[in-house]
This record gives C-alpha cells, sequence and structure tokens, in this order.
C-alpha cells in the first residue's frame, strides 16, 4: 500500500508523462504540480517507487516513466471513482444522444457515428462492436469430405445463412475420422446454445473414432476457416476510426510497437480475440500493457465496456498506447456504452 505522499508522486509522474511523452524528472514534478515537497523529496519518494516497480528509468541519468504496474494503481484509482453523473451532465448527454439517433436512422449508422465522436474526444483509436458481430447463432457446422485430404466445411447460421468453405487437411483421413471431426468441431463452438466467437468451449469427445492428439491440428484449421468465414460475414460491423491519430502518436516510433498495431489493424480475428474477454464483465475495464495474453500487445492498453443485454451485447473499446489519458478515455467509454446500452434494449 502506497503512502499518501508517494501515491501524490506517482500521479503526478504519470499525469506529466501522459502530458509530455517524456520521461520525467522530479524538478517537472516540483514545478507543475503542488505537493509541497522539495525536489530532493521528490527523488527520495521515486527512488522507493522505482524499487517498488511503479516507475523504471529508461536511460541512465534520465527522468522516470511508468510501468504497467505503475499505470495499474493509477487506473483502479479512477476506476474505483468514476462519479455518479449529476443531472446537468445527465442532460448534456441526453442531448448528445438524442442528436445522435436522429442523425443516424439505422443502428450500424449509430455505432459509426459513436466510433466518430470517440475518437475525436479521446485522440485514440476508437472500436465499436455491432451486437451481431459478437453473438452469432450457429444450428450446425457439417463436414463434406471431398477426397481423403479435403473437406467442406459447411456452417448453418440460425439466422438463415448458410456459409461454406473447403479446408485442406494435414494428412489423409478416413470418412469415419471425418465424421469424429464434425463431433468434435460442433462440440468446440458448443452448439447446443448460442455461439460465442470470441469465447469457444473447450470440451473433448468421447467413444469418437480418431485420437485426439492427432485431431487436434485438424480441429485448429477447422476452427481457423469457419472463424475467418464469419468474420469476413460481419467485418463490415466492427466500426472503427482514428487509425491516423493513433500512427500520429510518438510511441510509434518504436518499430515493435507500430507493427503491433498494424498487425492488429490488419486481422480482425485477433481484434476480436484483443477485445473478446470484455464480454464477461461488466462496466468499463481497463487492460494495460503485459495483461494481455498476445505478448505482442505488450505495449499496447484496452479500456472497454460492453452494451446491450445477453442476446444483443456488443463492445465500444479504446485501444492505444499505454501512454493514454486515462481518465478522459475510462470517461468517454462509461457515456458512450451507457448510451449505446439503452439504445440497444431500446430497439
Amino acid at each position: 500500500m502506497l503512502s499518501d505522499r508517494r501515491r501524490k508522486v506517482l500521479n503526478a509522474l504519470i499525469e506529466e508523462y501522459i502530458s509530455t511523452a517524456a520521461p520525467v524528472s522530479s524538478r517537472a514534478i516540483v514545478g507543475n504540480h503542488s505537493l509541497g515537497v522539495s525536489s530532493a523529496t521528490v527523488r527520495n519518494e521515486l527512488y522507493v517507487l522505482e524499487e517498488d516497480g511503479y516507475v523504471k528509468s529508461p536511460h541512465v541519468s534520465s527522468g522516470r516513466i511508468p510501468t504497467d504496474t505503475g499505470y495499474r494503481f493509477f487506473v483502479d484509482e479512477l476506476l474505483d471513482n468514476i462519479p455518479e453523473d449529476d443531472e446537468g451532465q445527465k442532460k448534456a448527454d441526453s442531448e448528445v444522444s438524442e442528436d445522435l439517433r436522429e442523425s443516424a436512422g439505422e443502428l450500424d449508422e449509430l455505432l459509426i457515428k459513436t466510433a466518430k465522436a470517440l475518437n475525436k474526444f479521446t485522440d485514440c483509436l476508437a472500436v465499436v462492436m455491432s451486437p451481431r458481430v459478437t453473438r452469432i447463432a450457429l444450428k450446425k457446422i457439417a463436414l463434406v469430405q471431398m477426397d481423403r485430404d479435403h473437406v467442406i466445411v459447411v456452417i448453418a447460421v440460425k439466422d438463415g445463412r448458410v456459409l461454406n468453405k473447403v479446408v485442406e487437411l494435414s494428412k489423409p483421413h478416413t470418412m469415419e475420422e471425418v465424421h469424429a471431426l464434425e463431433l468434435l468441431v460442433n462440440q468446440e463452438y458448443d452448439i447446443r446454445g448460442s455461439f460465442d466467437p470470441l469465447s469457444k468451449s473447450n470440451g473433448e469427445g468421447s467413444n469418437i473414432a480418431i485420437d485426439l492428439s492427432s485431431a487436434k491440428p485438424e480441429i485448429e484449421r477447422i476452427t481457423k476457416a469457419i472463424d475467418d468465414c464469419l468474420f469476413e460475414e460481419e467485418r463490415d460491423r466492427v466500426h472503427l476510426n482514428g487509425i491516423e491519430d493513433l500512427f500520429s502518436q510518438p510511441e510509434m516510433q518504436k518499430m515493435s510497437l507500430a507493427m503491433g498495431f498494424a498487425k492488429l489493424l490488419d486481422d480482425d480475428l485477433m481484434m476480436f480475440r484483443l477485445l473478446g474477454d470484455f464480454l464477461a464483465s461488466k462496466g468499463v475495464n481497463v487492460r494495460i500493457g503485459h495483461e494481455n495474453a498476445d505478448e505482442s500487445f505488450s505495449d499496447i492498453s484496452v479500456v472497454a465496456s460492453s452494451y446491450g443485454d445477453d442476446d444483443r451485447e456488443g463492445i465500444v473499446a479504446i485501444v492505444g498506447p499505454t501512454r493514454m489519458d486515462y481518465q478522459k478515455v475510462i470517461d468517454a467509454v462509461h457515456r458512450a456504452s451507457g448510451f449505446l446500452d439503452e439504445t440497444v434494449k431500446d430497439k
């Protein structure tokens, strides 16, 4: 637990770093923040914060920058103190919401306008996913054997669509083995209920005509083909805004970070996987740097919230470097998700 003074020094450093994108010195903290302590005292506090892993020095003799741990402390305080809207704020939000609704006839058009508004307010990449994208009800998946090395994956969606894709298997299989693969794939997507493509089940079959270890590479090929097919159908319902603002950030001079974002923007399925976990939780949630499961996203933060209900659930998110104005972004996502939540439930 940080002392009150140490907490104020950490918060001041993070606010300064968010503003300048440059390592922060004790002199800058004392000069720009009314902490009521000397530069020497701030230096001592920064030393302890560095020892405890809240800040780090990117270069010898330079100032300090926050670590993911430091950001997490800062963000948790913000999340614990999201203010209740007063009547004036509710009235202002209602007027903005009404303007958006009136200017957007269909839900998808409304989501596009919401993404634009989020980007304009935060200068970060805004992502708004339609409820139809995040929950697709599947009826059945069938595998039709073309020859011993190829199958046609037939996907029956409950809304009446039938999709298909040819998959080349890693080795020849008998008709019985293909049937066993079909059973495993249907278990993988839990066809018994509504299919959530962001969180497939991990059920294992019994009494099947194929060894599970040899089935694994085939299941991976088939499920990738299914995911690609489904998301290709729905990709126009993932609304992005702010790519230019994202790549104008100073951090993008770091090649690995720029490549990570380029990879994310180029692969819709990766974006789904990055944001999928947020469907399981209510309210605004934040994932910072190394908290992301994929190591290639270790310099990326995501602030997101779900909206809608269990049958029509979408995601509104801001994605950017770990150095972002968390207070502004959390507030923006909170308001946007509340607005969209009301809109979807009213339809």
